[in-house]
């Protein structure tokens, strides 16, 4: 029963502690942060940047827990992840909306190419895919995907906070293990301090490697259910697209050779009457209209 009650209460603490810090930054704006500021809080984050630049370049020891640089490793890799699909997501939206506006150009050129009807069929057929199947996409793509994403990037924040909060304390912890061990005759004075900053780095810790999996796994499932919504979305898309194009593309396929050649013809008779006029040019010039 003693077992059972210490480790509720080092629960209880551990749960306590993090309210606190939370209590702390949840409301803390800038302005907030500069008016905390004071001398010995600037002093305490110098040391943490010096000691930190130490431990990586290796010339300071480093507590370091295997588990945990594993489970941030993937928290980070989560959020990238979130960060580049959002920005993929968006840009694509307006890439294919430019890529509409394109294929509506396109009708100028059946115009030239001198089927009236066809291009006509062809320019309502896009416009109407333009505006509706393509904002329909984009309102299901912005609602069922880019919505949910940028909430869960916003819940970043706070597992972020709590990351750099614990490696704070994680450099206080090993700096007072570098003073208790390089002054042996003042290592007594340090104990109970350093016995406080270890429960409370461990605390930190312990709560992560409980809270960030569960957090990585969840936002992972919701990052691959948007992955395939999105697909369906755009599977969607394409294929409302194809039958309203369907005749006209199996209609144009057959009329392609020869509006390419009545277009040709068309412009070679143009070009010999404006010929024609031209005083340089000699009597009886004709141009061929079989095309090489």
């Amino acid at each position: 029963m003693a077992i059972v009650a210490q480790e509720v209460n080092e629960r209880k603490r551990r749960k306590e502690l993090v309210q606190h810090y939370l209590s702390r930054g949840k409301n803390a704006g800038f302005m907030d942060k500069i008016g905390n500021a004071s001398f010995r809080s600037i002093k305490k984050r110098y040391k943490r940047t010096l000691l930190n630049i130490g431990q990586g370049l290796g010339f300071r020891h480093k507590t370091v827990d295997e588990d945990f640089v594993k489970v941030e490793t993937q928290f980070k890799d989560l959020e990238i992840a979130v960060h580049v699909l959002i920005k993929n997501v968006t840009s694509y939206i307006g890439a294919l909306a430019d890529f509409q506006d394109v294929r509506i150009d396109l009708c100028q050129s059946f115009h030239d190419l001198g089927d009236e009807n066809f291009a006509e069929s062809f320019c309502e057929a896009q416009s109407k895919i333009k505006s509706q199947l393509q904002e329909l996409f984009t309102q299901r793509a912005q609602k069922l995907v880019l919505n949910p994403l940028k909430q869960l990037e916003s819940f970043f924040e706070r597992p972020r906070f709590f990351v750099k909060k614990r490696d704070d304390k994680r450099l206080d912890y090993d700096a007072l293990k570098r003073k208790a061990a390089e002054s042996k005759e003042k290592a007594a004075e340090y104990k109970d301090e350093l016995l406080c900053a270890q429960r409370t780095y461990e605390a930190l810790n312990t709560e992560l490697l409980h809270d960030l999996p569960l957090f990585v796994g969840s936002g992972v499932s919701l990052l691959k259910q948007c992955a395939r919504i999105l697909a369906a979305c755009h599977r969607a898309f394409v294929c409302a697209a194809k039958t309203r194009l369907g005749d006209l593309v199996e209609e144009g396929g057959t009329l392609t050779k020869h509006l390419i050649e009545a277009g040709h013809k068309k412009r070679i008779l143009l070009v010999a009457e404006r010929l024609s006029e031209c005083q340089c040019v000699p009597r009886g010039f004709v141009l061929s209209l079989c095309s090489s």
